[in-house]
């Protein structure tokens, strides 16, 4: 006799990185008595640590009161294909080439995630010399964006220099006590005197600018900026974020680190 496990595998794709936990556990209900049961969630981007952290909690709360034993998983459009060709010997000639035809078709849907190419050019102004002192970016924690590699800071028509994102936190600050009443690690490690700098940015950036102290704010870490100047040529300043991939200048390279990207940069114009 030949007996196999019942399973069950609920897929919940997302585009655009949304984060729904409401929606998430309502599928969950799509689960019966399978021997076998995964909730598998593909995303273009990365599920970030703490929303991960958040649907393994839940889970494990649905997991008590109805008394399942569901598996969560997630990974990327990117990541299903990279494992894919990994695992494939030479002579899958087949499965080599569905491989090819579903990445394909991922990189025509703009369902692959460019996060290691692309630089998200956020304006600074005034602030400029303080984002490069502390090595720090923000801005008001419920703004959207796309999650990239790099940050380019922007002043006067032009990317003035150029990081590699090493943590992002959540943070409000007391000005009143001197203390945070949030300092959440989204993603990353933090660096070596960060409660500290974001302090002095915090009061700074009020002092100096006007920034309101005591708004909830996302931050952005970088272990260093390299400078650069990579002109705006079109007219006009910069009206919000701009996304730049450095797949899409000439002379560009994959091993290129944080300074042969600055260098690369310099001196040349892009346009929006």
């Amino acid at each position: 006799m030949i007996e196999q496990e019942s399973f069950k595998v609920v897929i919940e794709t997302k585009l655009y990185g949304q984060e729904d936990i409401n929606q998430i556990k309502n599928h969950w209900q799509a689960f019966g008595n399978e021997n076998k049961q995964i909730f598998l969630l593909i995303n273009k981007e990365k599920v970030p640590h703490t929303y991960h952290q958040e649907i393994i909690n839940e889970l494990n709360d649905f997991n008590d009161t109805y008394d399942k034993e569901i598996i969560f998983a997630s990974i990327t459009f990117k990541e299903i294909c990279s494992f894919f060709k990994e695992i494939l010997q030479e002579y899958d000639l087949e499965m080599r080439a569905l491989i090819d035809d579903y990445e394909a078709f991922c990189r025509e849907s703009n369902l692959l995630d460019n996060f290691d190419t692309k630089i998200r050019v956020v304006l600074t102004g005034k602030t400029l010399q303080k984002n490069l002192e502390y090595r720090l970016y923000f801005h008001p924690r419920d703004r959207g964006y796309q999650n990239t590699r790099y940050l380019g800071l922007y002043q006067n028509k032009s990317i003035r220099a150029i990081g590699e994102v090493c943590c992002v936190v959540d943070v409000e600050y007391d000005e009143r006590n001197d203390e945070f009443l949030l300092f959440d690690i989204i993603e990353g490690q933090p660096t070596e005197n960060l409660e500290d700098n974001i302090r002095k940015l915090t009061l700074e950036a009020k002092e100096k600018y006007g920034y309101p102290e005591d708004e909830p704010r996302r931050f952005f870490v970088v272990k260093q900026y390299v400078k650069t100047n990579y002109k705006k040529a079109s007219k006009g300043g910069l009206m919000g974020s701009r996304y730049i991939d450095l797949i899409d200048i000439e002379g560009y390279k994959e091993d290129m680190d944080l300074q042969d990207i600055a260098n690369l940069l310099d001196g040349k114009e892009w346009n929006i």
